[in-house]
C-alpha cells in the first residue's frame, strides 16, 4: 500500500469513530479530539482538492471552472486555520487570534 492509501484510510476510521462517539453522546463538538479530527479532515481535503486541480487536467471541466473548485479547497484550510485552530487553543487557555500579524505571548 502506498503512503497516500493508508493515511486515507486513518482518516477514514478516525471519522467514523468520531461520528460514533458524536451520535452517542460520548463527546460534543467542542471536545479536543473532535476538533482536532476536524481540522486534520479539512485540511486534508483542502490540500488534495488544490493539488488534484492543479496537477491534473480535465477536459470537461473549463480552466476557470478548476480554479474556482481549487479555490474551495483553500477555504477549507482557512475554515481549519482560522475557526477551529483558535476554539483548540482556547481549551488550553492559550491565546491565539489568527488575524494579528504578531501573536500575543
Amino acid at each position: 500500500m502506498k503512503f497516500f492509501e493508508i493515511y486515507l484510510i486513518f482518516l477514514k476510521v478516525i471519522l467514523i469513530i468520531q461520528f460514533i462517539l458524536i451520535t452517542l453522546r460520548i463527546q460534543d463538538q467542542k471536545h479536543v479530539v473532535f476538533l482536532s479530527s476536524n481540522i486534520l479532515f479539512k485540511l486534508s481535503l483542502g490540500f488534495f482538492i488544490i493539488l488534484f486541480f492543479t496537477l491534473n487536467r480535465i477536459t470537461e471541466i473549463d480552466y476557470w471552472d478548476q480554479l474556482i473548485i481549487s479555490f474551495a479547497g483553500a477555504l477549507l484550510i482557512y475554515d481549519a486555520i482560522y475557526n477551529d485552530l483558535p476554539e483548540v487553543l482556547a481549551l488550553y487557555k492559550i491565546e491565539f487570534n489568527p488575524y494579528m500579524i504578531i501573536p500575543k505571548i
